[in-house]
Order: structure tokens, then sequence, then C-alpha cells
């Protein structure tokens, strides 16, 4: 895929303004599900802007495949770490703080509970970001991937999350 076909995404963020457009197309490739490509993409405004805390979240994100298998041992290092980074360097606005936070949710206590539990409470985690930031269409696209998810792994042949994602989207 072509940069050019990556869509529009606009995710604001409080780091250097010569961090955003890079963001922005970090985002779009997650949304493509080309997880490489995004975390590159994220390292490298890490490296350029080490104060730039959702660009952790980025790293974090690109290591979480909702739909695909379960991250591995390594890929659960790797985002549990990163989210460490993005918690250690902050970040500037409270929607950037209840990004990284969501997500905490889920590569929290990784040894404690299952893959499952810690998807439902992050999709929960997810749920509240949308209300909170309505206008948000990040929040939105985000969380309805979640409710995609739950609704292939629940194998519900009314397509309730699938729906409710729709209708978000």
């Amino acid at each position: 895929s072509s940069e050019g076909d990556l869509g529009l995404v606009n995710f604001p963020i409080s780091c250097g303004k010569q961090s955003q457009p890079q963001f922005n197309r970090a985002v779009a490739w997650l949304h493509s599900f080309e997880y490489e490509e995004a975390e590159k993409a994220f390292t490298e405004i890490t490296a350029a802007d080490p104060k730039c805390g959702i660009a952790f979240w980025g790293i974090a994100m690109s290591n979480y495949h909702p739909i695909w298998a379960q991250p591995s041992a390594a890929e659960l290092r790797k985002g549990k770490d990163a989210l460490e980074k993005a918690s250690a360097v902050g970040a500037q606005t409270q929607r950037e703080r209840d990004y990284i936070a969501a997500l905490d949710v889920f590569y929290r206590d990784t040894e404690g509970l299952d893959h499952r539990r810690r998807f439902l409470a992050y999709s929960e985690a997810m749920a509240g970001l949308q209300r909170r930031y309505p206008a948000d269409n990040e929040a939105g696209a985000f969380y309805a991937l979640t409710l995609i998810a739950k609704g292939m792994s629940a194998g519900d042949k009314s397509y309730t999350n699938e729906k409710e994602a729709a209708e978000i989207l």
C-alpha cells in the first residue's frame, strides 16, 4: 500500500508540530493493519521527540492486533515497555493520557489475567474513552475495532457487536 492509499487521519497530538503529520500517517498504518510500518513510524517519532508520550502508545498499539492472533510474549513485552515509557514521559493532554491509560488496561497484569479478560477490559476502557470524546473519530474507530474483535470471538450470529461498530463508524 502506498502512502496515498492510506486515507486521511486527524489524531491531534501535543508533541512537537513536526511530529503531527508522521503521527497521523502512523495511525493510518494502524488502521490499515500495517503494524510493522506503524511501529517503525511511531519509533521514529520517539527518536526525534523522546518526550512524546503518545508516540510510545502508538508503539504499544502496533504490538496488539485485536482481530488477529493474540500477541506473542515478545509483543506483550514490547507493548508493556512502550506503555511504561509513555507513562514515564507523560502526555500533555488529558485525552492523550486517557488513550495511554485505556491501552494500559490490556498490557497490565499479563501474568495474572488471561488474554480475553484483558481484551474485554480494554474494550470497556475504549467505550469510556469514546463516550468522553464523542467528536474524536479515532476513539470511535479504535473502540469499533474492539467490538468487531469481540463479535468475532463470541461467534454471535446476530452480529450485535459488529452492528454497534458499524453504527459508530
